[in-house]
């Protein structure tokens, strides 16, 4: 086993004994890293019959990607994984070629679902009415691909805004058997025609046998913790100091997008 700093100058070594376009591709993100001391021993064995290949140096960086697929092959998928696939192809063969997703992997949930048209404006109502219907027909929809058993439930709106585009922005906040899920936030973005073309956000999924009910009364749970800091000073009252800054900027993709900025602090006194 090498040491820290032997294994960082042979790792420069190998790096200067590569070509500088061979340097390029790696730079450019051709190449994927994977944490070799930690990796499985069918994957560092497939890497290294892939480098003992002749003329591996010559094509380093597709023969990598070739062994890493293989391996990637076969390492048996998880329950999660196969049903964002399937979500996501039904989500497709709705929306179009236009869709495009990405995934928290923290928490396996899309965190951007775009699209030409993801949901398409429902009929009848007000126009904020069937904002609000055609935003819970794509979460109804699409529950498993955002892993919501009940959206109608888990989801309560507590925002409508329509900006100067005539977009409108519908703002989620999650709840689970009555309680908030903090920090949580879920958006849907309906273009001027009122069909659904984005949602974005930071969730978690629905719990499974999550326990909702306090095990000791509120009143024990003061008194506890009075006694772990007796006679404890009283705080000063928080004041919050916020400042809103605006500035404009065109996106590429979406002009004339504005971006704001705010800061809050809260300090004592």
């Amino acid at each position: 086993m090498l040491g820290k700093g032997r294994s960082s100058v042979v790792a420069l070594l190998v790096w200067l004994s590569l070509s500088t376009a061979l340097r390029g591709q790696i730079l450019a993100g051709t190449l994927r890293a994977y944490p070799l001391a930690a990796a499985p021993v069918a994957c560092t064995a497939s890497i290294q019959a892939t480098l003992n290949e002749p003329g591996a140096k010559s094509d380093l960086p597709a023969k990598l990607r070739a062994a890493i697929a293989r391996v990637e092959r076969q390492r048996p998928a998880s329950k999660r994984s196969t049903l964002l696939r399937s979500a996501i192809a039904a989500l497709e063969s709705r929306a179009g070629s236009s869709l495009e997703v990405r995934i928290r992997q923290s928490s396996q949930t899309p965190m951007w679902i775009a699209g030409r048209v993801l949901e398409p404006r429902a009929s009848g109502h007000t126009a904020a009415l069937r904002a609000q219907e055609t935003a819970r027909s794509f979460l109804r929809h699409n529950r498993e691909l955002l892993g919501i058993e009940d959206p109608d439930a888990e989801l309560v709106l507590e925002g409508d805004e329509q900006d100067l585009l005539g977009q409108r922005h519908l703002r989620f906040a999650q709840r689970y058997r009555g309680l908030t899920v903090w920090p949580s936030e879920l958006v849907v973005r309906l273009d001027p025609e009122g069909n659904v073309v984005l949602v974005n956000g930071a969730y978690v999924r629905t719990p499974a046998k999550l326990e909702v009910q306090p095990a000791i009364p509120a009143e024990e749970a003061i008194a506890a913790a009075r006694r772990t800091v007796p006679g404890g000073v009283p705080a000063p009252p928080a004041h919050l100091n916020s400042s809103c800054t605006r500035r404009s900027k065109v996106r590429r993709g979406w002009p004339g997008a504005t971006n704001s900025g705010f800061r809050s602090s809260v300090s004592g006194g």
